[in-house]
């Protein structure tokens, strides 16, 4: 049950649910073109690497000691 919850919040927090919000004129940050949204897409990925190499970084201190 556990590894089902986790990976669906891993789902919702990589999926692109930001653009199901309703956005037209006068909400600029909503109106990026493929490019833009390929560059916003890299910001899970990226987070999701500091977050495993925050956690590493403890066990290799404490491997090396």
């Amino acid at each position: 049950m556990e590894g089902s919850r986790r990976a669906l919040l891993g789902t919702v927090f990589g999926s692109y649910a930001l653009w199901w919000v309703p956005h037209g004129t006068g909400r600029p940050e909503l109106a990026q073109g493929g490019g833009w949204m390929a560059l916003s897409a890299l910001c899970p990925p990226a987070g999701t690497c500091f977050l495993v190499l925050a956690a590493l970084r403890p066990w290799r201190r404490s491997r090396s000691a």
